[in-house]
């Protein structure tokens, strides 16, 4: 048995300092690389007051330097507030900061209080722009690529640098769709998915594994020092 632990910099009042969460974060973080957690996850969110988490990829490279082991996750990037070349790139660069131990963990989101500040007022239900960010950055990770899609347009281009190791993975987030969960395949945990998913797939099938990753999703579980 595995277990991984999804934590952020959280401030309950106005009054908190950024340096008390950054403290308490990285001492949590720091005790679950010790005792032998698997992964540690962080959060996307933006003008939040309990979870300040703007990037991970700056959360988990600063992590990184102060930990040896456990592999550093992102729980989970929302797909609809990024681009794929600027996606694709800062995660490699942040799987090559760390030491090649990035799990690539996207979704659609979880507050429509953010995607009126982020997506334009998008309604976050309808999950728009995931199906087709996914498959365009997996494509940039493969090599030269240029994209015509409905929310971006780009001609071809090449990542500088790839992913540092082949152990690295990437998984959708708990709340996929069908269609969505056709994009990447993978191993789903039954008890976590959308029913709609459950009555779709076969227990523990890969439908359509991408050649370089795996997809699955991730428990969490939540905790904070005090």
């Amino acid at each position: 048995m595995k277990f991984a632990i999804s934590i952020s910099m959280e401030r309950f009042s106005p009054t908190d300092l950024m340096s008390d969460a950054m403290s308490s974060m990285l001492a949590l973080a720091r005790i679950a690389d010790e005792v032998g957690f698997e992964t540690l996850w962080t959060a996307e969110h933006h003008t939040i007051e309990c979870t300040t988490s703007p990037n991970q990829f700056t959360i988990l490279t600063w992590l990184s330097q102060h930990m040896q082991r456990i592999r550093l996750g992102t729980a989970t990037l929302v797909a609809l507030y990024w681009s794929p070349i600027r996606l694709a790139g800062e995660a490699v660069m942040c799987d090559h900061l760390t030491g090649g131990r990035l799990e690539f963990g996207i979704a659609r989101g979880a507050y429509q209080y953010e995607f009126d500040r982020m997506a334009g007022g998008t309604l976050q239900q309808e999950g728009v722009g995931y199906k087709e960010l996914v498959p365009a950055v997996q494509k940039l990770w493969a090599g030269d690529y240029a994209h015509d899609g409905h929310y971006w347009k780009f001609p071809a281009c090449h990542l500088r640098a790839q992913v540092a190791t082949a152990t690295s993975s990437a998984h959708l987030g708990r709340h996929a769709r069908p269609r969505q969960f056709r994009l990447g395949g993978g191993y789903w945990r039954e008890h976590l998915v959308h029913p709609a998913v459950r009555a779709a797939a076969p227990k523990s099938r890969c439908l359509a594994r991408s050649s370089a990753r795996r997809w699955r999703t991730i428990p969490s579980i939540h905790a904070r020092v005090s």
